[in-house]
């Protein structure tokens, strides 16, 4: 078992905030590139999702590749819930199609 690292669930949370973080940002640039948001309700949204995705992370269970079906609509329904109160049922709508694509993908990093 040479080469395995082993996680402490102090710092599994603290990749899935990151992991939360990193799906958000993507989200966002697509948000931004098609609505025109201010700085302080970006902020705020960015906030609010990361916030739900880590929680639906560090609550649901651990599985590698593409979110499964459930977990994945319980984290789109927790970042709706919290994105309306802060940009409106319809932004926050686009914002739950977004994500919900984003998270049926695999992501990985560039090789180059």
């Amino acid at each position: 078992m040479a080469g395995r690292v082993w996680y402490d669930a102090r710092s599994v949370g603290e990749l899935s905030f990151v992991e939360a973080a990193v799906i958000a940002d993507r989200v966002l640039a697509e948000v931004k590139g098609r609505h025109s948001i201010a700085s302080e309700v970006a902020r705020a949204l960015r906030a609010a999702m990361i916030d739900a995705l880590h929680a639906c992370f560090v609550t649901g269970p651990l599985d590698a590749g593409p979110s499964s079906g459930e977990f994945r609509k319980a984290c789109v329904r927790a970042t709706l819930a919290a994105a309306v109160p802060v940009v409106g049922t319809r932004l926050a709508d686009e914002i739950g199609r977004l994500l919900e694509a984003d998270m049926s993908q695999i992501h990985r990093a560039d090789p180059s």
